[in-house]
């Protein structure tokens, strides 16, 4: 196992959420949570094991967030300037098989050297979690040509992934339901080989100091991916289990593919 797992980190930002004074630590803004908490969305994989509880993952929400100066209100005398949502599980593509095509005149077919590949249906839901806003700024290249971030993206695009993200919302616009986006927060990473209990933490902890800050290319940051532990209540950390217990409890097959 490697000692670091990369994460994919978009932030994107409305317009309101440009004219939107960015907190610090000296300076807080207050925020008011509302936890989706976890989710599968796209195509159901076998084998997932469950998903950690929501009040083990809240704080850790609660602490990156806290880092960039976003408090979350604890008491009446402190006013919310946010709404802040929370959701977190797995996104994966539903993958279907193009129907066989007909050769061209020359012989060859129209998918090049691909016989009848598979697409994702909901190719533009893996899209915006992946890349999000930021694949607007991808440069132009010709077919012939190659772009590493281009091609990164379109290669996550047909993977099935882990998430978690972060929504902010202005308060002043809740009460009327007339509910403002700020700016969303979105952390990937491929889900092949690990488990979501293994990299929520280190995820988020991850994301933490892109909150607020809109992206313009897809951020990559490095985190650690170590035994699956428990997330304690309070300062943020990673309770690793005993190793002699682990290997007792896991079977033959407990391993994910």
């Amino acid at each position: 196992r490697s000692a670091g797992e990369d994460v994919n980190v978009v932030v994107d930002m409305t317009e309101a959420g440009r004219k939107f004074a960015a907190p610090s630590p000296a300076h807080p803004v207050f925020y008011l949570p509302i936890v989706i908490g976890y989710r599968e969305e796209g195509q159901s994989i076998a084998g997932e094991k469950p998903p950690p509880p929501a009040g083990e993952i809240l704080p850790c929400f609660e602490a990156a967030l806290a880092r960039q100066g976003y408090r979350m209100v604890e008491s009446t005398r402190e006013k919310p300037a946010l709404v802040v949502v929370f959701a977190w599980g797995s996104w994966n593509p539903v993958m279907v098989d193009l129907p066989p095509a007909p050769a061209s005149s020359d012989g060859t077919s129209p998918y090049g050297e691909l016989q009848n590949p598979a697409v994702p249906l909901n190719s533009g839901d893996m899209l915006g979690l992946v890349a999000g806003n930021t694949v607007h700024n991808l440069p132009w290249v010709p077919d012939f040509m190659t772009d590493l971030d281009r091609d990164a993206i379109r290669s996550d695009v047909n993977e099935p992934h882990y998430f978690a993200l972060v929504a902010a919302f202005e308060w002043t616009n809740v009460r009327p339901h007339k509910r403002v986006l700020l700016w969303t927060a979105k952390m990937s990473i491929r889900s092949t080989g690990m488990w979501l209990t293994e990299i929520l933490p280190a995820m988020i902890e991850g994301g933490g100091p892109f909150f607020g800050r809109e992206t313009t290319r897809r951020q990559t940051v490095t985190v650690p991916l170590g035994p699956e532990g428990r997330v304690k209540l309070g300062e943020l950390h990673i309770e690793a289990v005993d190793e002699d217990k682990l290997s007792e409890q896991k079977s033959p097959t407990g391993k994910k593919p």
